[in-house]
């Protein structure tokens, strides 16, 4: 074999795989030797070109992977910084709600001690007219003397109820177990005792227990079943049943009578403050109570509503979360 083919069949494909390993350290990569050669030095360079084809895609992953981690570093810093901005605007929305109802309670509160003092005195002039002058009076005027009497009685009872509502909500919320069977029977319990002529069946079933503030759950219970006994007084056979039903998978807790009841097409009044459905001489109230129980009920989390029939009594039933019977209900 002479020099010139040692040279052309080995020394320059040899010298060219050379050359393009250097060029490869440099850096370049796009470049490829693409022989035609079909024997062992062939084989040797379409293998340096297979090698800069995986090198070259491995590069351009890397690289892609590489402004993928930039980008998801930059989206990271933006999460962060959008959760440190909702964060400060949670704070201060915190804070103006903080700060209205601390305002909303210093009104009640001067509303309250302003309009007390007058009104004593009012209802205090209006007694002693009526005490001393009471048989000098005409049938009008005495009428007119005793309505001012009733009006400034009136007045301050609605300051109390917008105290009441004021404080409803007012503290930390408690999650501790309440027993609602036990406390709605003591609060049956007491109207029984305090209206002994009153004969009312009523029924609580067992096992209501529930998480939640036990504070503000008795107020709950307590106006609703002040309702219900209040609302039964001219029924002949009052019945009262407190109880927990499932309804779509969830747990309602009820308070039910056969009393007055309502008219459904009034029903969003229900729950506002100082909106009655019946008139003040048929059944005595503020219209506070139900408007108490919402506050209450959403302030855990939970949904309050009602149900009734006029002369057919009413229904009102409330969630919890992870309000639960532990047992099936049954009446006592």
């Amino acid at each position: 074999m002479t020099f010139l083919t040692l040279q052309r069949t080995i020394l320059g494909p040899v010298q060219a795989l050379h050359e393009a390993a250097l060029r490869v350290t440099a850096g370049e990569l796009e470049q490829r030797l693409r022989s035609q050669r079909r024997d062992e030095l062939g084989a040797l360079a379409n293998a340096f070109d297979a090698m800069l084809n995986r090198l070259q895609e491995t590069l351009v992953s890397r690289n892609l992977l590489e402004a993928e981690m930039i980008e998801r570093k930059l989206a990271q810093a933006e999460i962060q910084h959008i959760n440190v901005d909702l964060e400060e605007r949670v704070r201060q929305r915190t804070a103006e709600l903080q700060a209205a109802n601390l305002e909303l309670e210093s009104f009640a509160y001067a509303v309250s001690h302003d309009l007390r003092g007058p009104l004593r005195a009012l209802s205090g002039f209006s007694q002693a007219l009526l005490e001393d002058y009471g048989e000098r009076l005409d049938g009008e005027a005495l009428d007119d003397l005793q309505q001012i009497d009733i009006a400034s009685r009136r007045m301050g009872e609605l300051i109390d109820g917008i105290l009441t509502l004021s404080r409803s909500t007012r503290g930390a919320l408690q999650r501790d177990p309440v027993d609602l069977s036990a406390l709605s029977t003591r609060l049956l319990a007491q109207l029984a005792a305090i209206e002994p002529q009153r004969r009312v069946v009523w029924e609580v079933a067992p096992g209501l227990r529930v998480l939640g503030d036990p504070t503000m759950l008795e107020v709950v219970m307590a106006n609703l079943i002040d309702n219900a006994w209040k609302y039964t007084g001219k029924t002949s056979d009052s019945r009262i049943r407190v109880y927990s039903e499932n309804r779509d998978g969830t747990r309602w807790l009820c308070v039910t009578d056969n009393g007055a009841g309502f008219d459904m097409a009034y029903s969003e009044r229900l729950f506002k403050a100082f909106q009655r459905l019946h008139r003040q001489e048929e059944f005595p109230g503020i219209g506070i109570g139900l408007a108490t129980v919402q506050r209450i009920v959403h302030r855990h989390g939970g949904t309050v509503a009602a149900e009734g029939m006029p002369e057919r009594g009413a229904t009102f039933r409330f969630t919890l979360p992870e309000a639960a019977a532990s047992q099936e209900l049954t009446k006592i």
